[in-house]
Parts: structure tokens; sequence; C-alpha cells
């Protein structure tokens, strides 16, 4: 315990104001500023839509392409388009005991949506059998 306390009275017996020498704390900055995010570049301007939808020329699909910004977004809408149809048209065992709960058809209690694996894993034990 003497130990400590002699620590302790030499640490305090010490510049406590005398920080870090100047050519540490320059290096430091130095590292740091070397070490920051450079701005990145501009993207290029978009084009302008307007000759295109004013060209009878380029035809109707990618003139309601540029419409909507682009082919990619014209490919993500369909995607979600059809998306939606499949779901509408063959939902799931869960979406339809969801439906009749919130109908009001059936109590919620009943409705499982997070089933578990038990009966996955018994019909893989009797397979294996």
């Amino acid at each position: 315990m003497h130990d400590l306390d002699l620590l302790f009275a030499t640490a305090k017996a010490q510049d406590a104001a005398a920080g870090p020498s100047d050519g540490l704390m320059a290096r430091v900055l130095a590292d740091a500023a070397r070490e920051q995010p450079h701005p990145a570049a501009r993207p290029a301007a978009r084009p302008d839509t307007a000759p295109l939808l004013s060209n009878p020329q380029a035809g109707f699909w990618p003139a309601l392409a540029a419409v909507f910004g682009g082919g990619g977004v014209v490919a993500g809408l369909g995607t979600a388009a059809v998306a939606g149809l499949y779901l509408g048209f063959a939902p799931p065992a869960a979406m339809v005991q969801l439906t009749a709960a919130v109908i009001g058809t059936t109590s919620l209690e009943s409705v499982d949506l997070m089933p578990g694996v038990d009966a996955l894993l018994s019909e893989e034990l009797e397979d294996e059998r």
C-alpha cells in the first residue's frame, strides 16, 4: 500500500499542466488530417429528358421510362406489381389466417404467425427411418 501512496505522491509532484510535446501533437494532427475522407467527385449531371419526350422517333416505351425516371425504376415498379398480384391471388397460409382474424371470422389466438420447426423436424426424422 505504501508503494501506491508513493506513486500517487510522485505523480502529484509532477507538473500536471505539462501536456504532450508540440512535436507529438503535430504528428498526431498530421496523421488525423491524412486519414480524413476526401470529398467525392460530383456525379455527372443527368441528361435532360425533354428531348426524349419531344422526339417522336424515340418510341413509346423509352419515353414512358423517361417519365418515371429510367428503366431501373420501371423494372422495380413492374417487379413490385407482379409480386403484389401473386400475393393477392395465392397468399401464404399465414396471411389467410391473419386476414380471417382481422375480419373477425376467427379468433386471433388460433393464428400461428411464427410457426416452429417441430413439424419440419418430425417429417425429416420419419424420412430417415
